[in-house]
């Protein structure tokens, strides 16, 4: 778990030697899931208005199922659209582009290239919350860029095209229509 957290910090500070690492480890496709899943927990709880607060009272067995069905449904919805990014951007830089890697160290990259997105949690403080979540997934998208950089040996024109399309996908269109679809 540490090392996990040790990817995360070096791949939010843009480290390009820890996509070239994840690139070549195949058993590093668990930090990828785990910093995904870790990312949707964060915004489960943005959208669920935080973590239960009122330790007066036990919370109503309807409220922690739908909390509960909320952050489940935010993972998954996570985890199809880190999917589908990663096979966007194989597909654009891997065959389009001839870039240099594979599909499984492209879903690795981009996986670590998530953890930004903890930021996410920040998003129902007033003032502060908005600018953040801009600012986490804009930050995603450049840890990605590099991520693609790196792995297929792209240029820095390349990698931004082949990354662009899947990140408005699995992290704008996909988490609008599915989670923005539910009753909160």
């Amino acid at each position: 778990m540490t090392n996990m957290f040790r990817i995360a910090i070096r791949s939010a500070r843009l480290d390009k030697t820890v996509f070239q690492e994840i690139g070549e480890n195949p058993a590093s496709v668990l930090y990828g899931v785990g910093i995904v899943i870790l990312v949707g927990i964060a915004l489960s709880f943005t959208l669920t208005g935080g973590p239960i607060t009122n330790l007066n009272s036990p919370p109503k067995f309807d409220e922690l199922v739908n909390r509960l069905l909320s952050m489940w449904l935010t993972i998954m919805t996570l985890l199809v659209g880190w999917m589908l990014w990663s096979s966007i951007a194989y597909i654009l830089a891997g065959k389009f582009l001839q870039g240099n890697g594979g599909f499984r160290s492209t879903v690795r990259s981009i996986g670590i290239s998530y953890s930004p997105g903890f930021l996410l949690i920040l998003t129902p403080m007033p003032v502060v919350g908005d600018p953040v979540s801009i600012i986490a997934l804009l930050w995603i998208l450049i840890a990605s860029v590099v991520a693609i950089h790196e792995i297929h040996n792209l240029d820095w024109l390349g990698s931004i095209m082949s990354t662009v399309t899947g990140w408005i996908i699995a992290l704008i269109i996909l988490p609008t229509v599915v989670i923005g679809a539910q009753p909160m």
